[in-house]
């Protein structure tokens, strides 16, 4: 008589019998979507870099439930991993699993994580909370809790919750939403509006021939978009793996990131901007402010930060696609405009204040659609950001406007104007040209409290080196942030709001009134 062979022998023999797909080379697009799907762009994005994971090598299968394996390897896909399977420290995933390579470098570039008795569970169903926290340190943000993670997702754009207040962390993940998800977090221009991460000036090395590729997604599997000679500046946005999110004159792609620097490059190329032949110089040191005594703020209240969640401040970049604004070196208003208002939009991100941006991209609006916009979201504030000009270089300073105050409405806006200036001379050492009043159309249009900043003098060589630089772009988006909380502190009487200032390194304002 044969004698049985133990149940673990025979489970071990099927292992090794049983042909494993090599899912990430799915080469073929999926058979089982149609243009019509609602995750069909963003699976078919996914399968142009072959960075899909499936267990039937023809077909994604979208509503089936997203395991961590298949989260693994499309990540380590996407990241360009090595997937080769290999040992790995987890007592459930042996070198015979198809994803071992894939978790275990993962693992290694501490992107996903295991449980602590030792196992990875690569079975299991990912839920909502597990994906937030996966993509948070996809994105650059690690953050390890899930309701957080899963707030930061909705305010990047990559996810909607369940409800407007609640992600939804504890429900179970479907494949094509986990696609949908992580199409938005490697390309931003998917997320829901559009790109709205502050850039970093980089340039690409000298000896880069003929061009660099600059292409649709992070491998020289996606097409080339466009190209940039060396020299070239680009507006560098977020990286993924060993490749770089950029915008190229007004188009967006990656470039392998071991082409960039941070050094600006001799080499000069007749599709740049033409070359300004006396560059800003650098202003003089400014001795410190003398120090201020200040009362020692409230602690942080609850209510007060409940309500700021309910507020919504609408940043209007001014210009933009066929109007440029005011030039001047070289160098564009829409340009600057668009930078400062993305980095007041990352420094808004940190506190529970909504925000939406008329545009996140070089497109032009007409006048009337940005206060249409405004008003369709029943914005709390709204915020136009602007760069000055005049007839002679001698002009310069930083000036904000409202409408001349009759009502309640606009005494709130002249309110708004005081702390927004005051904020902005506190980030830029230019002349104070005061709060003033104009009939501008973006502030008459807006049925909320409405702001218009100008932000320098373009043509003025010493203010164009603040608005033209990166690091005090930063600083004036900074401002943008910071006058905003001011106002709620000192107008609205909202004095348990300290901890948002304490997470940038600044301080509430004095009384302007």
């Amino acid at each position: 008589m044969m004698k049985r062979l133990p149940f673990a022998f025979i489970a071990l023999l099927a292992v090794i019998l049983i042909p494993l797909q090599d899912v990430r080379a799915m080469t073929n697009k999926p058979t089982d979507l149609v243009p019509s799907s609602r995750v069909y762009e963003e699976v078919m994005y996914l399968s142009e870099g072959q960075f899909l994971s499936s267990d039937d090598a023809n077909k994604f299968l979208p509503d089936a439930p997203m395991t961590r394996a298949h989260a693994a390897m499309m990540i380590g896909a996407a990241l360009e991993l090595n997937g080769k399977p290999r040992w790995t420290k987890f007592s459930d995933v042996p070198s015979s699993n198809r994803a071992s390579g894939y978790i275990q470098s993962a693992v290694d570039a501490g992107v996903i994580s295991g449980y602590a008795d030792g196992t990875f569970k690569p079975n299991n169903t990912l839920n909502r909370g597990e994906m937030a926290m996966l993509f948070s340190r996809l994105d650059g943000n690690s953050i390890p809790n899930a309701d957080r993670a899963g707030k930061y997702l909705m305010n990047q754009g990559i996810a909607l919750g369940v409800t407007p207040s609640d992600f939804g962390s504890k429900q179970l993940m479907k494949r094509g939403d986990f696609a949908v998800f992580l199409t938005r977090t490697i390309n931003p221009t998917f997320r829901l509006e559009g790109v709205m991460l502050a850039p970093e000036t980089m340039y690409v090395k000298e000896g880069t021939r003929p061009a660099l590729n600059v292409r649709k997604g992070p491998s020289t599997k996606y097409a080339v978009v466009t190209t940039a000679p060396a020299g070239k500046r680009l507006s560098v946005f977020k990286k993924n793996g060993q490749w770089s999110f950029v915008e190229v004159d007004g188009k967006y792609g990656f470039v392998h990131s071991s082409y960039l620097t941070k050094t600006e490059q001799s080499v000069t190329e007749s599709d740049e901007t033409p070359v300004v032949p006396e560059q800003p110089t650098p202003p003089a040191p400014q001795p410190p402010a003398p120090e201020q005594t200040k009362p020692v703020p409230p602690a942080t209240n609850n209510a007060d930060l409940a309500y700021l969640a309910t507020r919504l401040v609408a940043l209007d970049p001014g210009h933009g696609g066929k109007d440029p604004g005011a030039v001047g070196y070289g160098y564009a208003e829409k340009t600057a405009t668009l930078a400062i208002a993305k980095y007041a939009n990352e420094y808004f991100k940190q506190s529970p204040i909504q925000t939406m941006m008329t545009r996140t991209d070089d497109r032009f609006l007409e006048l009337w659609e940005i206060g249409a916009m405004a008003n369709a979201r029943n914005a709390s504030l709204f915020v136009s950001i602007h760069i000055n000009s005049a007839a002679s270089s001698s002009a310069t300073g930083l000036e904000s406007y409202s409408m001349k105050a009759s009502s309640a409405g606009l005494e709130r806006a002249r309110m708004l104007s005081k702390y927004m200036q005051n904020r902005m001379v506190e980030a830029w050492p230019l002349p104070n040209r005061g709060v003033k009043t104009a009939n501008f159309q973006v502030l008459r249009d807006t049925k909320m409290p409405a702001v218009l900043l100008e932000m320098g003098f373009i043509n003025n060589k010493r203010d164009n080196y603040y608005i033209r630089t990166a690091s005090e772009q930063k600083k004036m988006g900074r401002a943008v942030y910071l006058g905003t909380l001011d106002y709620y502190y000192h107008y609205e009487g909202r004095k348990g709001i300290t901890s948002l200032y304490d997470a940038v390194g600044a301080k509430p304002s004095k009384r302007l009134y």
